[in-house]
């Protein structure tokens, strides 16, 4: 059984992020434990975790806007997804988000929170 550890980094420094891991394992000779990211965003104003759904075999994404402006953010991930919810803070879903199995783009106004459901 593989140990899962989830890091947390600014939005689009998870490239970077992910390479200093990859370099600090290469030179403690533990390279061949170290996986992929799954999940990215191309925005720097927002900041997004991720947790199990309560109620399905789903992840829940909360992302923020951080910024003082209205943005947009692709998010990629490296698997597949059958359909994307925006939720309640409660998970109960609201309105599909429009995806292409593996990437989607949303729209934030300033300070705002969004909680998403991807279904696997």
């Amino acid at each position: 059984m593989k140990n899962w550890y989830i890091v947390q980094s600014h939005s689009s420094f998870e490239n970077k992020v992910a390479q200093l891991i990859k370099e600090e394992a290469y030179k403690a000779k533990i390279s061949d434990k170290i996986e992929e990211t799954f999940i990215s965003c191309d925005s720097k104003l927002i900041n997004y975790t991720l947790k199990p759904s309560s109620d399905s075999n789903s992840i829940i994404i909360r992302a923020q806007n951080l910024g003082k402006q209205n943005c947009e953010c692709k998010f990629e991930i490296k698997f597949n997804i059958k359909k994307i919810y925006e939720t309640n803070i409660l998970e109960k879903n609201l309105d599909e988000v429009k995806n292409d199995g593996n990437s989607f783009k949303l729209s934030f106004v300033e300070n705002e929170i969004k909680t998403l459901k991807l279904m696997l």
